[in-house]
């Protein structure tokens, strides 16, 4: 039916309380006798129809995703989006292009509104903004016709302050070369000047007193954004000194929209430039010819993003909105306020983007249907909304309770993170070191991430870190680990705390280069654990899920029932307790209720299971999650599993729904089952909904999971076996919990106040009239324990966690020298983690790029949990990749000194402010790591001092008075007890211009220095490799002599400074 006929009166209306496929089968009959045959076929989706779901994408004519600047989706300033937030469009271009999709409407079950609805959700802005006083409002749509219609004059005693907002399109009839005037401000008050606002050739301008011709002030925006007659928002924003006009919610072009008046004010005129204003304001400009709407006017001058989130570009009075809606409710088979079968993508938004710690949105914040009430019945497609209050507060509205249900949870698309079967299944097989792992946000409002922060407080989990199984790293905003006393004076321009502390902006580089170092030191921890933690907050479970099941790491998933329930990715339709483990941090403990104790021992039982966790299960979760990980793929893949039937699984199948989701299935395949269960839904969603919410089931297999085989379910890994007491029933245990009532019974019995404890659940009554008690034939298997923390001997078998660091911002010569740092690490494989950065990591404006070397060193120490740090400076080739005297030395002459915490080589000059040179130096971690952090905190302080250096006053954190020298007036006020410095030629080997060098053939390394300038150390590296590539790299070493100074590599001797 054309859009004309649809709510004329020939045309039926959708009764509002129609629900079934069938009566909306014969309303659409009517409206278009061709539906007859189509839904004859079924394709409407009615009862017993067998045909394949179909979706149909509106062809927006205008603001749908692909009429937006790709910036303004995924740009990094779009609010709501943070940096590093997964990106929208791949998602909506896959969703467009997907097998399912449909030309014709009448074959569709459901209908794809293409269009990014969370940019005009302005509930993010606070209610101090909404309280501004507004002086006018003007919200109708109003014609203007030029000469032949009056403005509209407006009486306002406009204060000191003052923005204007409002929305207008000019018309295309519009004389070209000569401004329009749409608003004049008079200038009648004495004192003031006038001021009008205008087009020039569709371009909105401002024209000061007296200047109605062509020449005023923001004519220099591009032309070709100013054809075809649209619609623009216009906002004048006067501070008391100058008047800015702000085009589309855009900063005014570098022509110039900023005119300094003397206190613009008097009458307001509406719709041109009427006589009464005079010449003043106007000139000989003629009047405004088009349409205009939503004058407002408010005192102050409001930051531009609060007035565009209130009534521009950014809310729900933009005219994209009304286009979309226009658009959308023109076709004849949209049913009004029940069109449950249209969905939306937010992805990484959520909606309501308004967010409070403590309160669940109201219906006020819901701001979208208030714009367009059909809005509140489409699905959402989101990577995770703050839902948690919408179901577990008691004062919750319909608003948020049917958002709940609308909200479709779906897997990021990340970048640099495409997924990889075959990369997943080498990373199952490769041994990983890491027991258990977390790095995220410490975000202290969410109670999860401060109960394992508490944690790690607790004796004998630090034993299980310091071992090396357990590795928790929670961050600050910067995103670097979080300690104690972290944020002093200098800390952020050490890149440790947030900026504003130090009233400091940061660099461009800061914010975006630091998320992105992070995400990836995040992704190399997840390949490196078996177990990988999944808390709540941070964008959701769902975007670190994902990274977790990409890099092959069995998720742990961990909430809070009645505050917080996992927001996965399909959960109707995955068998999630196949492939993860889920942990109610409360109800773990024995109780609901949110007290610190009993969630602290709810955190130490899963940590010490996991610990004991049968090789079966994890062997069995790591097959399934192979099998299931390319569900998570927005690309459609064969099952990563080889040989797999290819059959779903039993418990995929929900409410009687066709079909079974095989392995293999992408996420275009889910997203689609989940749209055609919520087209069928009522429009109250019911409690039976909640599966396709929460997934319980899942929850309660994953309880009662045997996860150490001994009878014991989940959280409970010792059994104690009291078989020789007939009193009492066997009773499970969990280790580190220090809480006699909390115990739980093996498979088969059931749980007693009293003795015995446990009962066997079928077993009756015995022959003295009692229950008998639980008797588990598994009650007495020794435990996998990974680590024998009584008697420290995992200390003595433990493996060195070692880490190469280096930083280089000259690319040239990082490309000749890394890939030997490349080799060597590949040399001795899972020996050392190699962090190459290549952006500064302190700001250049306060350090010396030398100092990176101390400020990397720090970081590393304090975020990665290593034995030691190895730094490498980028002028340093090893030479000898196989041999490994880094390693020997480390163990044989630093670690086991506990009053160590530096090893370095000798400089083969003997200065007389230092007599070591920092090109390798090593600093130990593990339980030494906070003395090493405080020498380099010290280090740090020595190089903001003034010295006299030379003869001169010099500040060396400025003026490349390296930290080698810094390291020299340490040595000299604290003694050198705490350095352990090696013989030249062990560590490294000098090689400077003109042919002086100490390096021999067979040394390990060659530290390429001396050279006055980069041309010429990049022209000193190059001819050193040549001449390595000769083959001078593997010749055998000459015998040295004495005065060499010349050692066997790893048999370094110290010497004493």
């Amino acid at each position: 039916a054309p859009p004309a006929q649809v709510g004329s009166p020939a045309a039926p209306e959708w009764p509002p309380d129609q629900d079934s496929p069938s009566e909306r089968g014969v309303a659409l009959m009517a409206l278009c006798p061709r539906a007859a045959a189509v839904l004859a076929a079924g394709a409407l989706g009615g009862a017993g129809a067998s045909h394949t779901p179909r979706v149909f994408v509106y062809p927006l004519e205008s603001c749908s995703f692909d009429h937006f600047d790709p910036e303004e989706i995924d740009g990094d300033e779009v609010s709501p989006f943070q940096p590093g937030r997964p990106p929208a469009l791949p998602i909506h271009r896959r969703l467009a292009a997907a097998p399912f999709v449909t030309a014709d409407p009448l074959e569709a079950t459901a209908y794809y509104v293409p269009a990014p609805f969370f940019l005009w959700d302005s509930s993010w802005v606070s209610q101090e903004v909404r309280n501004l006083r507004m002086l006018h409002h003007d919200p109708e749509l109003r014609a203007f016709d030029g000469p032949r219609a009056a403005p509209k004059a407006v009486s306002l005693d406009l204060p000191s302050s003052w923005t204007l907002s409002v929305w207008a399109r000019p018309s295309n009839a519009s004389a070209p070369g000569r401004t329009h005037v749409l608003l004049a401000i008079g200038g009648e008050r004495p004192g003031s000047q006038g001021v009008a606002l205008g087009f020039l050739d569709g371009c909105p301008l401002l024209l000061p007193g007296g200047q109605g011709g062509t020449t005023a002030s923001g004519g220099g925006e591009r032309k070709e954004r100013c054809a075809g007659g649209s619609w623009r928002h216009l906002a004048l924003r006067y501070d008391g000194a100058s008047l800015t006009l702000h085009v589309d919610g855009r900063s005014p072009e570098p022509a110039g929209a900023d005119l300094r008046l003397q206190a613009p004010g008097g009458p307001l005129l509406y719709g041109g430039c009427a006589r009464a204003a005079g010449d003043r304001a106007c000139g000989g400009a003629g009047d405004f010819a088009g349409e205009a709407r939503s004058l407002r006017v408010y005192a102050g001058s409001l930051r531009l993003d609060h007035l565009s989130a209130i009534g521009g570009t950014r809310s729900t009075d933009a005219e994209c909105l009304r286009a979309v809606r226009a658009q959308v409710e023109a076709a004849p088979w949209f049913r009004g306020p029940a069109a449950m079968n249209h969905f939306a993508l937010f992805a990484g938004a959520d909606y309501p983007s308004f967010f409070d710690a403590v309160r669940a949105p109201s219906d006020e914040h819901f701001v979208l249907e208030h714009a367009w009430p059909a809005f509140g019945t489409f699905a959402i497609l989101s990577f995770g909304g703050r839902s948690e209050r919408c179901i577990y507060e008691k004062s919750v509205t319909g608003s948020c309770w049917r958002r709940f249900f609308q909200l479709i949870t779906i897997p990021p698309l990340l970048r640099g993170e495409e997924f990889d079967c075959g990369g997943i299944e080498e990373g199952l097989r490769r041994q990983r070191r890491i027991g258990l792992a977390y790095r995220g946000l410490a975000y202290n409002a969410m109670v999860e991430r401060s109960v394992f922060q508490q944690v790690l407080e607790q004796q004998d989990v630090k034993r299980l870190e310091e071992a090396g199984w357990l590795r928790l790293e929670f961050t600050n905003w910067t995103h670097e680990k979080v300690r104690n006393g972290m944020c002093t004076g200098h800390g952020a321009f050490e890149g440790l705390c947030p900026w504003s502390a130090v009233g400091r902006k940061p660099s461009a580089w800061f914010g975006a280069e630091r998320a992105l170092g992070m995400r990836r030191r995040s992704v190399q921890l997840w390949g490196e654990s078996e177990f990988c933690l999944v808390l709540p907050g941070d964008g959701g479970f769902e975007l670190r899920l994902y990274s977790i099941i990409n890099a092959g790491c069995v998720p742990v998933i961990v909430f809070i029932k009645g505050r917080s329930h996992p927001k996965v990715p399909f959960p109707a339709l995955l068998p999630w307790s196949d492939f993860a483990i889920f942990w109610d941090l409360g109800l773990a403990a024995g109780t609901s209720l949110l007290d610190a104790q009993p969630l602290h021992w709810g955190a130490v039982q899963l940590i010490f299971q996991l610990q004991t966790i049968s090789p079966a299960l994890l062997r069995r979760k790591r097959r399934a999650l192979q099998r299931w990980a390319s569900s998570f793929s927005w690309d459609r893949h064969e099952s990563c599993a080889a040989g797999d039937p290819g059959g779903g699984s039993s418990s995929s199948r929900r409410g009687g729904r066709p079909g079974k989701v095989a392995p293999g299935s992408g996420a275009l395949d889910f997203v689609l089952e989940e749209v055609v269960h919520r087209a069928g839904m009522h429009r109250r969603p019911s409690e039976g909904d909640v599966e396709w919410k929460i997934p319980d089931r899942y929850i309660d297999a994953s309880a009662r999971e045997e996860a150490s085989e001994n009878s014991c379910p989940l959280g409970f890994p010792l059994c104690e076996d009291n078989s020789r007491d007939d009193g009492l029933g066997n009773v499970c245990r969990s280790p580190g919990v220090e809480c006699d009532g909390l115990f739980a019974c093996p498979t088969g019995c059931s749980k007693r106040d009293g003795v015995p404890f446990c009962v066997a659940r079928y077993a009756g009554l015995g022959n003295d009239g009692r229950e008998v008690p639980c008797r588990a034939p598994r009650c007495n298997r020794t435990l996998p324990v990974r680590l024998d923390l009584e008697n420290r001997r995992w200390w003595l078998i433990k493996p060195l966690r070692l880490a190469i660091v280096s930083f280089s911002d000259r690319p040239e010569l990082a490309e000749l020298t890394w890939p030997s740092l490349r080799r060597f690490c590949d040399e001795h494989p899972g020996r050392y983690t190699l962090i190459l950065e290549t952006v500064p990591f302190l700001d250049p404006r306060d350090f010396h790029p030398s100092w990176n070397k101390l400020a990397l060193l720090r970081r590393e120490l304090i975020m990665g949990a290593f034995d030691a740090v190895v730094w490498l400076d980028p002028d340093i080739v090893i030479t000898e990749p196989r041999e490994d005297p880094i390693r020997s030395t480390i163990q044989h002459e630093l670690l086991p000194a506990s009053e160590k915490l530096v090893l370095a080589s000798a400089d083969e000059r003997h200065d007389q402010r230092v007599r070591l040179n920092t090109g390798v130096l090593v600093l130990a971690g593990g339980w030494r790591t906070e003395k090493s952090v405080e020498l380099i905190d010290e280090l740090f302080r020595i190089g903001r001092r003034r010295y006299v250096l030379d003869g001169q006053w010099r500040c060396p954190r400025l003026e490349g008075w390296w930290e080698q020298d810094a390291i020299g007036v340490f040595i000299s006020e604290y003694g050198s007890d705490a350095f352990v410095v090696v013989e030249h030629r062990v560590l490294q080997s000098f090689v400077r211009p003109g042919g002086v060098r100490q390096w021999r053939p067979g040394d390990f390394a060659a530290h390429l220095t001396g050279a006055p300038k980069p041309g010429a150390e990049l022209r000193l590296a190059r001819e050193f490799l040549a001449e390595l590539g000769q083959g001078g790299s593997r010749a055998p070493a000459p015998p040295s002599s004495p005065e060499d100074g010349a050692i066997e590599p790893g048999g370094g001797r110290k010497m004493k400074t």
